[in-house]
């Protein structure tokens, strides 16, 4: 879920049994809030009574804290230190331990008055954890970065031996714009030119142009399938940029 946009997704014995995406006004606008209600009031999902509900939010409101440092009654001034405009704002965290380190974020009071009223009770989560979990998962190799493509954003992480050397989100309006922010990050963390590579992720087409631009700059261009353990339904072939699609992995949290 994000500003502009909700995936829900149903699973039952590792088998996907249903999919729904939505593009709606951004909540933060005039009149946003009234389109969401509207959506999800007609929405029969809501009605229904499931034994586990989980909440991925895609919000840009966010930090990592070291373990060590971590001080829950001081979650906000974390934020406060990169995020301005928070006097609103609700604060959520989540400890990941296998990183020794804490995920801060927070939404606005009108974002989280919507969740109250349609989503309550769930557990709540950073879709960065998601991606910081299939990471993991998935790589682990020194030169390469994990790149999560989605709406007019990219996020991009360096995992190495355990450790997140470097995470964070831009903004990517052009086609341009991702090739630009990877090399930019891969110069960064001095990765050897030659020889990085990239695993992709996301709401994103193999045959995209932006994907063509990447390959002419990075030799090693690969991207994340969706797992071979869970059933998907047939009509899932026709959704062919939802082929790296980063919510499907949220069912490794199941």
């Amino acid at each position: 879920m994000s500003e502009e946009k909700l995936s829900l997704c149903l699973i039952q014995n590792q088998k996907i049994i249903g999919l729904r995406y939505y593009q709606l006004p951004n909540i933060e606008k005039p009149g946003g809030y009234q389109a969401w209600q509207a959506c999800l009031q007609n929405d029969n999902w809501f009605t229904l009574d499931f034994k586990n509900k989980r909440l991925f939010l895609d919000t840009k409101k966010y930090t990592l804290v070291p373990e060590a440092l971590f001080d829950a009654q001081y979650a906000e001034s974390y934020l406060k230190l990169l995020h301005d405009n928070l006097s609103d704002n609700k604060v959520f965290y989540s400890k990941l331990h296998q990183f020794q380190a804490t995920l801060v974020f927070a939404i606005s009071a009108v974002w989280n008055k919507l969740i109250d009223q349609f989503f309550n009770p769930l557990e709540i989560k950073h879709q960065n954890e998601t991606l910081l979990g299939v990471g993991y998962r998935f790589t682990n190799k020194k030169n390469q970065l994990v790149v999560n493509v989605n709406h007019k954003e990219v996020t991009i992480l360096y995992l190495y031996e355990g450790a997140i050397k470097f995470l964070n989100t831009f903004d990517a309006e052009f086609d341009t714009d991702l090739t630009y922010f990877i090399l930019s990050v891969a110069d960064l963390l001095k990765l050897p030119s030659d020889k990085f590579e990239i695993l992709i992720l996301g709401q994103i087409n193999q045959t995209a142009s932006s994907i063509g631009l990447l390959k002419k700059y990075i030799s090693q261009v690969n991207f994340c399938n969706r797992l071979n353990s869970l059933e998907y339904p047939l009509a899932f072939r026709e959704f062919q940029e939802q082929n790296h699609y980063l919510e499907i992995h949220t069912l490794l949290c199941e």
